[in-house]
């Protein structure tokens, strides 16, 4: 199983409202890409020039631009959802997660039970190399009253 694994907080339960929660999880993913899926994925990246001019031009969504450096490693993407669907997302490479305030209070407010579902990713220069992996199994808790 490649899946990360949540380990806080445990399955049902409840957790204090009065300070964020910081949430881990432990990934599951091998630490280093075997050299035959990076020559998969760089073949997979690549595509005649014309192609690009027609995705251009059918896109239905505008393409958005990071000014940072080429992301490789592993990224993990939060899902927290209640009964009325999706409350918060997070992405990031750490395998711990504490919301801001805004982020808190959208929990907060969520009608319990909530569930988080993690999803691993390993990127290589901004290109996926691996997964995404999640696992079959959310993690349930709520928010003490």
């Amino acid at each position: 199983m490649r899946a990360p694994i949540v380990v806080a907080p445990m399955e049902g339960e409840m957790l204090p409202r009065a300070a964020p929660y910081t949430f881990r999880w432990r990934g599951q993913l091998a630490a280093r890409v075997p050299a035959s899926w990076v020559r998969v994925a760089e073949r997979a990246s690549w595509a005649p020039a014309w192609t690009e001019t027609l995705r251009r031009s059918i896109d239905l969504l505008p393409s958005a631009w990071a000014h940072c450096a080429p992301f490789t490693g592993i990224g993990y993407a939060l899902t927290f959802r209640s009964t009325a669907g999706i409350v918060a997302r997070a992405e990031l490479s750490a395998s711990e997660f504490t919301p801001d305030a805004t982020t808190w209070t959208a929990l907060q407010a969520a009608l319990p039970p909530i569930e988080l579902t993690v999803l691993a990713t390993r990127f290589r220069a901004n290109a996926v190399a691996d997964g995404p992996f999640g696992s079959s199994v959310v993690r349930r808790f709520s928010l003490a009253p």
